[in-house]
């Protein structure tokens, strides 16, 4: 197309620049302490409280998550009551920050129309959008309105044991479990998915931040 004289590319058409610095504010705040319970066992415990809050290209806040509890607890238990063994456990809460990446193509005001049609005698599915099952238009996102934070939980447990000065060995098992995620989804408008009551009429976008 780059042969073309440009008042023959009736397709295309340069945008308008635009200008969408990112703007989060997070929150975190966290209380810990720890107890000695017995002579070789220590208990530790903790609760963290987070917040975000994801501003638009306009400065509007765009999505406000809060109640973010995340709580925290293990203990450390020698089992032998020699100074040389080791039973330990934890048990936590982490909550994921929503990336300044989905922020800025999520809720920018950058639009990009993704559309194919391979052959030339074929409707344009732009102006017939019928030609596909669905077609996606990426930029502006809707944001569900009941939106909450991205967490996993993590179990720790495990057993050590020092054997000669300076070595000791044990084993050690990690459980990680994916509460609820936030995803950046653009087949809002695909029947398979039943996300499509998401979309109000006329909204120009096919894409939406949705708790899965």
């Amino acid at each position: 197309l780059g042969s073309l004289p440009p008042a023959q590319c009736a397709g295309y058409q340069v945008a308008a620049s635009v200008d969408n610095p990112p703007t989060t504010r997070n929150l975190g705040l966290f209380a810990q302490d720890s107890w000695k319970i017995l002579k070789n066992l220590t208990v530790n415990a903790g609760i963290r409280y987070e917040t975000q809050n994801l501003l638009d290209a306009a400065g509007n806040s765009a999505i406000k998550l809060d109640s973010e509890w995340s709580p925290r607890i293990g203990f450390v238990y020698d089992f032998m009551n020699n100074g040389k063994s080791k039973l330990f456990g934890s048990y936590g809460r982490f909550y994921t920050t929503i990336p300044q990446d989905i922020q800025t193509r999520a809720l920018g005001n950058e639009y990009t129309v993704f559309s194919y049609n391979y052959t030339a005698d074929k409707v344009d599915p732009i102006s017939d959008p019928g030609f596909f099952d669905y077609f996606s238009i990426q930029g502006g996102e809707l944001t569900q309105p009941d939106l909450k934070g991205m967490y996993q939980d993590e179990i720790v447990a495990g057993l050590e044991y020092e054997v000669l000065k300076n070595w000791s060995f044990g084993i050690k098992g990690i459980y990680k479990s994916l509460g609820r995620a936030v995803e950046d989804r653009c087949d809002i408008l695909d029947a398979r998915v039943g996300l499509s009551d998401l979309l109000p009429a006329g909204a120009l976008t096919t894409c939406a931040l949705v708790n899965i």
